[in-house]
C-alpha cells in the first residue's frame, strides 16, 4: 500500500528523493490531472469558506508583497477582483479530507505538518521574492502557476534568521523554473528564495508545511 508521503512523491521513490534532493534542490513531479481530486477541489474550498461567519477566521490575503485581513464578505470579493491573493491558513482544520491525510502524513514522517490554501489570479503576484524556514511542497489544485526557484541564502536556515522583501539574486542563479498543472507537486527545500506567478486562469494551490 502506497504511504502518504509516496503517494505525494510518485513517480519519484522516496529513497531517490532523499538522496538527491531532501534539503538540496527543489524537484517538479509531474502528476496527472486527477491525482488531488480526491483530496481537495473547488467543492471543497466553496465549503470551507461558507462554514463560517465572512471572512473565514483564517483569511488574509496577499497583494503585490502586502498582506491584509480583509475586514468583511465585500472587502475580501473587492480585494480578490483586483488581484490580491486569498490564503486561508490550517485549512486541515477545516476539512476532514485533509485533516485526515495530514494525521497519516504525521505519523508517518513523526513531523508536524501543515496546509495553507493559496488562491490566485493571472498575472497577479501575492508574494515578492522571498524564502521560507522550513521545507514544503506545493500541490498544484487548479489552474496553473509559475514558479522561480534561486539557491539557498542561509545553509539550514532557522525561523528566526527569516527576512521579507529580499534583494533578488543574480539571474543566472536560478535553477528551476517550472509550471506547475493540476496534480503537479513541486518540492522546495527551505532557505531556497523563491516566487510564482499564476497563468492562463486562476490557480488553487496546498502548501504542506
Amino acid at each position: 500500500m502506497f504511504s502518504s508521503i509516496q503517494f505525494l512523491l510518485h513517480p519519484i521513490v522516496l529513497d531517490e528523493f532523499l538522496a538527491k534532493h531532501y534539503g538540496k534542490r527543489a524537484l517538479h513531479i509531474l502528476g496527472t490531472s486527477e491525482k488531488f481530486k480526491h483530496l481537495f477541489n473547488w467543492d471543497s474550498l466553496n465549503a470551507v469558506l461558507n462554514s463560517s461567519p465572512q471572512p473565514h477566521p483564517t483569511v488574509k490575503m496577499s497583494h503585490e508583497g502586502k498582506q491584509f485581513k480583509p475586514k468583511d464578505a465585500i472587502d475580501l470579493i473587492q480585494a480578490a477582483r483586483k488581484g490580491a491573493t486569498l490564503i486561508l491558513e490550517n485549512i486541515d482544520r477545516y476539512d476532514l479530507v485533509l485533516g485526515d491525510f495530514l494525521n497519516q502524513l504525521s505519523e508517518e514522517m513523526n513531523e508536524q505538518t501543515r496546509f495553507n490554501l493559496y488562491l490566485s489570479h493571472p498575472d497577479n503576484q501575492g508574494y515578492n521574492i522571498h524564502y521560507d524556514t522550513h521545507d514544503f511542497l506545493i500541490l498544484q489544485i487548479e489552474g496553473y502557476k509559475e514558479w522561480w526557484i534561486f539557491p539557498e541564502t542561509i545553509s539550514s536556515v532557522l525561523f528566526k534568521q527569516k527576512t521579507h522583501g529580499t534583494k533578488p539574486p543574480p539571474k543566472e542563479s536560478l535553477y528551476l523554473n517550472c509550471t506547475l498543472g493540476p496534480g503537479d507537486v513541486l518540492y522546495v527545500p527551505r532557505g531556497h528564495l523563491h516566487y510564482a506567478l499564476s497563468r492562463k486562469e486562476s490557480s488553487v494551490h496546498l502548501t504542506l508545511a
